[in-house]
């Protein structure tokens, strides 16, 4: 932490002198998105047009006078690959870390790598790793939610959710309702297929 160096006049009877008192700098709170766009190379500006947000928020996030909202979090993960739960908490605001991927710290490289990710066989098992640990989850959730007589709101919840993301992610929407004998007998090949190992 760095002194600022304060003068004070002191006046004892028909003395005169100056007296130095090294005093500690009040702290300067700095938010993650600051290091994350500095890491990055962007400007407040550019980093607001790839958001699509006026400058002036992205001052107000950084200087701690806007608290982030989740959605408006998506989106700046969206363009700086930083995790989004981090830019709304501002944990560790001199250390950026990737989305999904904490302690992972973010480079200007593995930003790129995030922000254009292939479609090939990695991704596509994380995806399925992904799409089962929240399936397992969800089945849990709404098992439990029986008892308490909430499974269908919460199921009517799930589904909103999803919709919204679709929409704020601007997602293709599915219109043809999925085959549920095709899925049920994906699901048991699944099984077979994880007994088997």
């Amino acid at each position: 932490m760095g002194t600022r160096r304060v003068f004070v006049r002191i006046e004892d009877l028909s003395i005169s002198s100056m007296l130095q008192i090294d005093m500690p700098r009040p702290p300067t709170n700095i938010h993650v998105l600051q290091t994350a766009r500095k890491i990055l190379g962007l400007t407040q500006a550019h980093l607001a047009l790839r958001v699509g947000v006026a400058t002036v928020t992205i001052q107000k996030i950084e200087g701690g006078k806007m608290r982030l909202r989740r959605k408006l979090a998506n989106k700046i993960s969206i363009a700086t690959a930083v995790d989004p739960q981090q830019l709304i908490e501002n944990f560790d605001p001199e250390t950026p870390y990737l989305v999904m991927a904490h302690p992972e710290k973010l480079t200007r490289k593995n930003a790129q790598a995030r922000q254009k990710p292939k479609l090939d066989e990695s991704t596509l098992d994380v995806i399925d790793r992904e799409v089962y640990v929240l399936a397992e989850s969800m089945r849990e959730m709404l098992r439990a939610s029986v008892m308490k007589g909430s499974v269908w709101v919460l199921l009517h919840m799930l589904r909103e959710a999803v919709a919204e993301a679709r929409e704020e992610f601007k997602l293709p929407v599915r219109t043809e309702r999925p085959n549920r004998a095709a899925i049920m007998q994906a699901v048991a090949a699944r099984r077979r297929e994880r007994q088997s190992l």
